[in-house]
C-alpha cells in the first residue's frame, strides 16, 4: 500500500510538471496579447508628475527602449539581483528577468511588466529559479532597477495571487508602476503571484 502511494505521488508531482511546461508558452502570449490590447499609445512618452518627469532624459522611439537594466530586490530574507533581457521566451529566460516587449520601460509613464521562472527543469538555465521566492516580498518592500545611468526605486503596494488567466493587473496604466510575477506555488503552474510597486524616487 506505501508502495503505490508514493507512486501516486510521484506520477502526479511529474503530470503537474509536465502541465506547467505545456502551458507556460500559452500564458506568454495570453500576457502579452492583453498588455497589446490595454495599452494607451497616448500614455507613451507622457511627462508625467514634474518631480519624476524632470529626472527622465529622453525614451526611445514609440516609448520603448531598445537596451536592457538590472533588477534588485534585497530585503532580510531574501535576494534578487539579475539582469532584465527583451522578450518572455524560453530563450530570453535563461538570460535573466523577461521584460514583456510591448510594455513600458522605467523611463517611460506606464506599467513596466517583468516576468521570472520560479523553476525550471533546465539545469543550464542560472535564472531558473530567479523569482522562487517571490512569497517572501512583503508590502513596503523596494525594488529597483538600474536602466539607462538611472535607478528607479519603487514601492510594493499590491501582492495577489490570480487565476492563469487574470491579466487584470498587466494593461498600461496612467502611473509609474512595476508588475512582476511568476507561477505559484513554487514548482508548480497552477496561479500567478503578481506583484505591484509604484515609483518613489530616481537617483
Amino acid at each position: 500500500r506505501y508502495f503505490y502511494k508514493s507512486l501516486e505521488i510521484i506520477l502526479t508531482f511529474w503530470i503537474v510538471t509536465l502541465l506547467a511546461i505545456t502551458t507556460q508558452p500559452w500564458l506568454d502570449y495570453w500576457v502579452k496579447s492583453t498588455i497589446n490590447n490595454k495599452q494607451d499609445p497616448s500614455l507613451r512618452g507622457v511627462a508625467g508628475d514634474e518631480a519624476i518627469s524632470g529626472q527622465i532624459a529622453a525614451t526611445a522611439p514609440g516609448g520603448l527602449a531598445a537596451t536592457n537594466g538590472t533588477f534588485h530586490l534585497k530585503t532580510a530574507k531574501l535576494d534578487i539581483n539579475a539582469p532584465i533581457v527583451e522578450g518572455i521566451e524560453k530563450e530570453d529566460l535563461k538570460k535573466g528577468i523577461g521584460h514583456h516587449p510591448d510594455s513600458v520601460w522605467p523611463n517611460v509613464k506606464g506599467n513596466v511588466v517583468l516576468a521570472g521562472h520560479n523553476f525550471d527543469l533546465d539545469a543550464e538555465n542560472p535564472y531558473g529559479k530567479v523569482f522562487i521566492s517571490l512569497r517572501l516580498v512583503e508590502i513596503g518592500d523596494e525594488v529597483t532597477i538600474d536602466y539607462q545611468g538611472k535607478t528607479y526605486y519603487y514601492q510594493v503596494f499590491k501582492k495577489e495571487t490570480v487565476k492563469p488567466d487574470d491579466t487584470s493587473l498587466f494593461g498600461q496604466t496612467d502611473d509609474w508602476l512595476l508588475t512582476f510575477y511568476t507561477c505559484d506555488p513554487p514548482y508548480t503552474d497552477w496561479k500567478r503571484l503578481v506583484l505591484q510597486g509604484k515609483l518613489i524616487k530616481i537617483e
